[in-house]
């Protein structure tokens, strides 16, 4: 009699094992294909040089949104020690230094206030005055001002007003 019971048991437990298998069995053989290629982009593949020139020691500074996105952008006038560039009375309605940075702003409130430069546009110029050096090594002497330039991705808040996070900046290439 215990043996018909343990020969009962064992055929419950193959016959529960049996109907799980084949569940198991086709997660195991399932498959699916997929035809096609599409791009994926991580960011800007380029950060384009901004447009400049330089003309009656006023240097003239435009940038163009060549990206994929809506960006906020900024621009860093490095030069040579003993010359200073100062922001020319044209462009103080479009551009508003805060630090070493001008940044394309409405006002000083440069993370949440700054001007939205959308996709293929080109900002207002940022003309700079070159003050002539008054080191007697460095007049008549050739220098350049050399123009850096960074943007951001616009970000929204939950109340739907953009703001930048310059820690998420762009400025540089990234390699495709």
């Amino acid at each position: 009699m215990k043996g018909r019971n343990y020969l009962l048991v064992a055929a419950a437990a193959v016959l529960v094992a049996s109907a799980s298998i084949k569940p198991a069995m086709a997660y195991f053989t399932d498959s699916h294909i997929a035809v096609g290629e599409r791009t994926i982009k991580l960011g800007d593949s380029k950060l384009t040089p901004p447009e400049d020139s330089v003309s009656n020691m006023i240097k003239t500074v435009a940038i163009t949104n060549t990206g994929d996105y809506e960006v906020f952008v900024r621009v860093k006038a490095i030069t040579p020690e003993g010359v200073k560039v100062t922001i020319n009375k044209e462009s103080k309605a479009d551009w508003v230094l805060v630090g070493d940075y001008y940044y394309y702003a409405a006002s000083e409130d440069v993370e949440n206030n700054g001007t939205v430069l959308p996709v293929k546009e080109t900002t207002k110029p940022l003309k700079l005055d070159i003050v002539e050096p008054t080191d007697e090594n460095l007049k008549g002497q050739p220098f350049n001002v050399v123009i850096v330039q960074e943007a951001t991705k616009v970000l929204y808040h939950e109340n739907g007003k953009a703001f930048a996070d310059w820690k998420l900046k762009i400025n540089g290439e990234v390699d495709d």
